[in-house]
């Protein structure tokens, strides 16, 4: 337990005058973050170098070091982005026996009844295709779609989402990450699988799974991946439409379904337009610790400095709000103008016992590869006690501030709550477990004790409307308030033992 003089050490109480101060300097970030010249700072995109200039200039004045080298940037690779279209040569066919039992292709439109998902790798074949139900594993739940079924060299076609009941139970509500294209797509793969195919369920209205949405769907490309179309995947189902909707009947109350007509197969080729390569960075600034001893441990405070553009992918928008821009100002400007702030106090403390690398994460929108990135090429001698992630912050004074992965580490929970407890005016809510959305699962995932801030999600996520003037910056100020005395406490702790991710 760290002494309560410890987490109360001044620096975070900050006069009246100067929280004034602090105020108008996040504000003017989120407002510059946000600003038309970065193009909601799509990860490769030209607004995203402006971006790269503006924080390398912000870490420049606030005295941080470079990490690794001599620059402020870790730069990477992105590869294919999503939006990035593909080339003719794609395609999907329906292999149908006639009753010769000679196999008779039905070409499915590309760009109307079948897509490619914008992070599907590339690939062919010809394959026997399997219906899977959901695609769901959920082994606390004694839940799997799979059991049974080889799948091997096979094409699996799976329901998006999961059975409205399953979902709508409060521990798998509308983000578990079973329901997410990514987690399929994993299983499939883990299943020795060639391709998955996804089709929409009946009953999700106007979120209904069609091109558009395919465009703008987000997650890491491990197979070939695509979208049918309803009418076009009943053709697989004996009676029809009528046996498509009979197998998701059967889905939703827990029965097995049956299976598909046999001598069903499917040809498919994905081949992703040429594109030029681009390019994005991490920010990394280092204030070096002063202890002999624990000096070149290192505490990782981070928050990703990436968003959707102009909701070319990822965008939850409707379709008039694709296309304009998206500021992103609570995800993820709010805690990238907190990360300046908290590193300004720190370097005002003079520092700490520990060193202390400040992060501004590149495409974290794109599946976290910024921190991905960060923990494969860490500086010479890097070694990472804990970190804290700020993410989407900007609504701490009409939501509750969750923090995330109390428990990953033995310990930690009581440091957290000696930290909360020490403040005041926030309503804060504590999590066991990590959250899978932000760069903090990566740490936590590499067995890293790793904390993520955040204030949620609301109405404006991946919209439009995500607006600086909707940034509740005082309330964001208590937060780096909260970051800053965990902070301390991380530094004067002794080195916390990881002990488990702590489930999804």
């Amino acid at each position: 337990m760290v002494p309560a003089s410890v987490v109360l050490a001044p620096g975070n109480c900050l006069s009246q005058q100067g929280r004034v101060k602090a105020s108008e300097r996040y504000r003017e970030d989120v407002r510059v973050l946000c600003s038309g010249r970065m193009g909601g700072r799509a990860a490769g995109s030209e607004g995203d170098q402006q971006v790269l200039e503006y924080l390398q200039d912000r870490f420049t004045q606030l005295g941080l070091q470079p990490a690794v080298g001599a620059s402020l940037l870790q730069r990477f690779a992105l590869g294919a982005l999503p939006g990035s279209g593909f080339s003719g040569e794609s395609r999907l066919s329906l292999g149908e026996p006639d009753a010769s039992g000679e196999l008779q292709w039905r070409p499915a439109a590309i760009g109307r009844d079948a897509c490619p998902f914008p992070f599907s790798t590339d690939g062919q074949a010809e394959a026997e295709i399997a219906f899977c139900g959901h695609g769901l594993v959920i082994a606390e739940l004694g839940i799997d779609d799979y059991r049974g079924r080889d799948v091997r060299d096979k094409v699996v076609l799976v329901l998006r989402a999961g059975p409205p009941d399953l979902r709508k139970r409060s521990n798998l509500g509308p983000h578990h990450p079973a329901w997410q294209f990514g987690a399929k797509v994993r299983e499939a793969r883990r299943r020795g699988a060639s391709a998955l195919v996804v089709v929409e369920r009946s009953d999700r209205g106007r979120d209904r799974l069609g091109p558009e949405l395919v465009a703008s769907a987000r997650g890491n490309g491990e197979l070939p991946l695509f979208w049918l179309k309803r009418e076009f995947a009943a053709r697989l189902f004996e009676r029809g439409m009528a046996g498509l909707l009979a197998a998701e009947r059967a889905l939703d109350e827990g029965r097995r379904a049956a299976s598909l007509l046999p001598g069903r197969r499917v040809a498919f080729a994905v081949e992703r337009a040429v594109e030029q390569p681009r390019r994005t960075a991490n920010l990394l600034g280092l204030h070096a610790g002063r202890s002999d001893g624990i000096e070149s441990e290192i505490l990782v405070v981070g928050a990703h400095h990436d968003h959707i553009g102009y909701g070319q992918f990822a965008s939850l928008a409707d379709l008039e709000g694709r296309g304009r821009l998206h500021p992103g100002a609570d995800d993820n400007a709010s805690g990238v103008a907190a990360l300046l702030e908290l590193a300004r106090r720190w370097q005002l403390r003079g520092g700490g016992r520990r060193t202390v690398l400040f992060a501004a994460f590149g495409a974290e929108e794109l599946g976290q590869r910024g921190s991905r990135w960060l923990l494969s090429h860490l500086p010479p001698g890097g070694d990472v006690v804990a970190m804290i992630d700020l993410n989407m912050i900007g609504r701490a004074g009409s939501q509750p501030l969750t923090i995330y992965g109390a428990d990953t580490a033995l310990g930690l929970r009581a440091l957290v709550v000696g930290a909360v407890a020490a403040g005041s005016g926030l309503r804060v809510q504590l999590r066991h477990r990590t959250s899978y959305r932000s760069d903090q699962w990566v740490f936590a995932s590499g067995g890293i004790p790793a904390l993520l801030l955040t204030t949620g999600l609301h109405e404006q996520y991946h919209r439009p409307s995500d607006v600086p003037a909707l940034v509740e910056s005082d309330a964001a100020l208590q937060v780096v308030d909260l970051a800053e005395r965990l902070l301390v406490a991380l530094d004067h702790a002794p080195r916390l033992r990881f002990a488990a991710a702590g489930g999804r």
